[in-house]
């Protein structure tokens, strides 16, 4: 299997590789740099459905602010009659065996980043007016069979601080609407935590 080394800023060096349970107190003895060995962990995202098909006669406003909001989910639709011309940049960083984003639900979550929850309202009012500009950080897709694909622990905090890094300049707000398998333990703190606490300090942004 295929072996994936990244030292993050934060100061953790992780492989992400694939491995045999019965080798792992062999390579533990004979490493003692190792800090611990634990199961990847992958996250994933509700499902989202339209349940009625938007106006076409919606106005939509340009952006009341400069602000400049990073949502970190499945992909935002940038066509779809309301998002059209507030999301000014996309990085995509699907999982390896995606082909495709899925757009639902990062859309679902984008549209209320910048319209708020009064949406539903709004529409019917047939004008929006977004509060400020999306940046899109796909990192859900869909596979060849059309299943969902989470990223791996690895994955997201590689696409995270990639971006956070390049960006941080303009782009100092970043949404993670997305869950996790494993349940939060009391007094433990998950890799992806550290990275976060550690890049909104250092860049000065929030998560």
């Amino acid at each position: 299997q295929s072996i994936r080394q990244k030292y993050f800023q934060n100061g953790i060096n992780t492989i992400h590789c694939k491995i045999h349970s019965e080798h792992i107190p062999k390579l533990v003895s004979e490493f003692s740099t190792i800090k611990e060995i634990k199961l990847s962990q992958f996250f994933f995202v509700p499902q989202s459905k339209p349940v009625q098909a938007l106006p076409d006669d919606i106005k939509v406003n340009p952006p009341v602010s400069n602000s400049v909001i990073c949502v970190v989910d499945s992909g935002v639709n940038k066509a779809n009659g309301i998002m059209n011309g507030i999301v000014n940049s996309t990085f995509s960083y699907l999982p390896p065996l995606a082909v495709q984003p899925c757009y639902e639900h990062g859309t679902f979550v984008a549209s209320r980043c910048v319209f708020g929850d009064e949406i539903e309202h709004l529409v019917g009012g047939r004008e929006l007016t977004p509060y400020c500009s999306i940046a899109d950080l796909t990192v859900f897709g869909r596979d060849a069979a059309g299943n969902l694909i989470g990223p791996s622990d690895f994955d997201l905090k590689t696409a995270i601080e990639d971006v956070v890094s390049a960006n941080h300049a303009t782009i100092k707000v970043y949404n993670l609407s997305l869950g996790a398998v494993n349940p939060v333990k009391d007094f433990e703190v998950s890799d992806l935590s550290k990275l976060l606490d550690f890049l909104s300090k250092k860049y000065k942004v929030l998560f």
